[in-house]
């Protein structure tokens, strides 16, 4: 997964957006929601990263957040937390068929 974004100046707040593959609606129900939370919650606790701010939406979700290895902080949350909801996905049996938008 690439990023987007360059950390330039380690520990000053950085807004962040994070998205859902195809923007499929995840964060709407409580179990991958939990996920979701608790990683933050990992990264808060125990990789140093300070939060400021976030919103959860259904398909995304928006930071501010500060720490001296930000990038990587990011990096692996997002790779950590990509890995449980999809074995969560998988367990629950969640599939999505997604469907092109008509466009008149």
């Amino acid at each position: 997964m690439r990023s987007r974004y360059t950390i330039r100046e380690p520990g000053v707040p950085y807004f962040i957006t994070c998205t859902v593959v195809k923007w499929i609606p995840l964060f709407t129900r409580k179990p991958y929601f939990d996920l979701l939370i608790g990683s933050l919650r990992f990264c808060r606790q125990h990789k140093g990263l300070k939060i400021y701010a976030y919103v959860i939406l259904d398909n995304h979700l928006h930071l501010v957040v500060a720490g001296e290895e930000l990038t990587g902080i990011i990096r692996d949350f997002k790779s950590y937390t990509a890995k449980l909801l999809i074995a969560r996905l998988e367990q629950d049996q969640k599939t999505w068929v997604l469907e092109p938008i008509p466009v008149s």
